[in-house]
């Protein structure tokens, strides 16, 4: 290929700016490798929920179903017991009151506790559930259950 030719061929000719090129639509290169596409990064998966272990199963379902079905059978048993104001049923009540946050809480740190959910829990929802929801309930299912008792 002669110089003339390969004049021809290059983006622009000698003198004529590239500004020039440009505006009438010419694409213009300047001998620097061309930019990379700009990257975009593939949409967020959904993790699949994390295996749990034998002894987190049985953490959670600890928490979850005995220590509130052992609230709530003390509770009908407190209702049902009329003799005297504290009994073995009230014990019973009180101390799964007492354990059920805990072993929330070693659900939470340890193994990875959801909430109900299936949300990752947090120690924010450990502290909401030990010193608000759970004192709450325990209470006025204790009340309710004496006065029952003695209705």
């Amino acid at each position: 290929m002669s110089r003339a030719d390969k004049r021809r061929h290059t983006p622009h000719g000698p003198g004529e700016p590239a500004r020039a090129l440009e505006e009438r639509g010419h694409a213009v290169t300047t001998g620097a490798p061309a930019p990379a596409p700009a990257q975009t990064n593939p949409p967020p998966q959904t993790q699949p929920p994390e295996q749990m272990t034998g002894g987190g199963c049985l953490l959670r379902l600890s928490w979850m179903l005995v220590g509130h079905g052992v609230l709530l059978v003390s509770a009908i048993l407190i209702a049902r017991h009329t003799s005297s104001l504290f009994s073995l049923a009230d014990a019973v009540f009180w101390a799964a009151a007492v354990v059920t946050p805990l072993l929330r809480r070693v659900d939470v740190v340890r193994f990875a506790g959801r909430t109900v959910d299936g949300r990752p829990a947090t120690l924010g929802d450990w502290r909401r559930y030990a010193t608000r929801l759970l004192p709450a309930a325990a209470m006025a299912g204790w009340l309710i259950a004496h006065a029952v008792a003695r209705g």
